[in-house]
């Protein structure tokens, strides 16, 4: 072997070297450097509104102010709301369900104050039925017909 065959063999040794000892630098950074990155996590994100949405990017679950409220919020395909749980900013709070025309089918709400209820709706949108408890404690159970009057069996209980 040459002198000249021997420089060369050791230049191409030398390039090999760098190479792999630059490789291995730059892998370390990227396990170092993602691993700080995986550890800092933000105390506060703050937005005006999160959505997941379709394909499509229809809206099918929104958390943020829904017409003018603090809400989480589920939608159908067609961007029709499907089941709300909204508090306002006076401290109620209702849990909302929907049919797929959009009309309310259950509200649950509660005041800040004590008093609750439950409501159910038909399609048409007429009050079925009512459970409740008022501030003073009275409570009430009322099945209604479809024009809103009282049936038989209402049952209301005194504090």
């Amino acid at each position: 072997m040459t002198i000249e065959e021997r420089i060369e063999r050791l230049e191409r040794q030398n390039r090999h070297l760098r190479l792999g000892l630059a490789g291995i630098v730059l892998g370390a950074a990227a396990i170092f450097g993602g691993a700080a990155a995986r550890q800092a996590v933000p105390e506060v994100i703050k937005a005006k509104a999160f959505q997941v949405v379709a394909d499509d990017g229809t809206p099918l679950v929104v958390l943020g102010a829904l017409r003018g409220i603090g809400a989480v919020a589920t939608f159908n395909g067609r961007g029709q709301e499907l089941v709300r749980l909204a508090a306002t900013t006076d401290g109620n709070g209702t849990v909302t369900t929907h049919n797929s025309k959009g009309q309310m089918l259950v509200r649950l709400g509660v005041s800040t104050v004590g008093a609750g209820t439950v409501t159910t709706r038909n399609a048409k949108g007429q009050e079925l039925v009512k459970l409740g408890v008022f501030t003073e404690g009275t409570g009430f159970v009322a099945v209604l017909d479809p024009s809103g009057r009282k049936r038989r069996g209402v049952l209301t209980t005194q504090p």
